[in-house]
């Protein structure tokens, strides 16, 4: 198109020229000629202009497309790996020992008291405290049987009464004990698989009279929950005896 242009261009002055004697006209024609020649080196100017956009735009068609690979390699690196939760399953024996673990437990908060000697001791708000000794001597080993058998909110209930307290990472405790209930008997325990993820203990006791005869049974239930960190803990507890 552009050199169809400038033939044509050069054909009109071509005529021009011929057909002109006077001096003004051809100074006219000089003038539109110069003219020409500036028409031609803008056409030239923006046609190179329009290549070098024309490449501009594609190179940056190309840096987005490699852009948003990369963002797509980095998002599939940070997606989260979808595992499937595979519960573990509990023998009966291994569910009778979380059992007797989370009574264990509640016997030395609320019935008795851990091995301790008061050779060692302190004194807080009048209160005396001795050290532990024995099977836990340090109270993270206490927060953690904890943890491991019970509900974290009974954890919390368990500890606010500040029977045992850590000092510089060893257990103290406040002694303190009620005894138990002579008037329950034997103990049978069943243990009933309600889901993949929630047990049932049943505990039935033998209710004794005065001459310690059965007159009765009570039944006690315990529910065992999967918990999403692996574990298997009683969301309520307490002691019957």
């Amino acid at each position: 198109m552009k050199k169809i242009l400038i033939i044509l261009l050069v054909f009109l002055i071509f005529i021009l020229i011929s057909g002109c004697q006077n001096e003004n006209i051809q100074e006219e024609i000089s003038l539109f000629q110069e003219e020409v020649k500036n028409l031609t080196s803008t056409i030239d100017d923006l046609v190179l202009q329009n290549n070098e956009l024309i490449i501009s735009v594609s190179d940056m068609k190309k840096t987005i497309i490699e852009l948003k690979n990369e963002v797509d390699e980095v998002n599939r690196n940070l997606a989260p790996t979808v595992v499937q939760d595979e519960i573990t399953l509990l023998s009966d024996p291994e569910i009778d020992s979380i059992y007797r673990r989370a009574v264990k437990i509640f016997r030395w908060f609320q019935g008795g008291n851990m091995d301790s000697h008061c050779e060692q001791r302190i004194v807080i708000d009048n209160r005396t405290y001795c050290n532990v000794i024995g099977e836990l001597t340090k109270y993270q080993e206490l927060i953690d049987m904890m943890n491991s058998v019970l509900d974290y909110e009974i954890v919390e209930s368990l500890l606010s009464n500040s029977k045992y307290i850590d000092v510089d990472g060893d257990i103290y405790q406040r002694p303190s004990s009620r005894g138990s209930d002579i008037y329950k008997g034997e103990e049978t325990y069943e243990i009933i698989r309600i889901n993949e993820k929630k047990i049932l203990y049943r505990v039935t006791v033998e209710v004794l009279g005065d001459e310690k005869m059965v007159t009765g049974y009570e039944i006690h239930d315990f529910y065992l929950k999967y918990y999403t960190d692996g574990k298997w803990r009683f969301d309520e507890f307490y002691l019957f005896r």
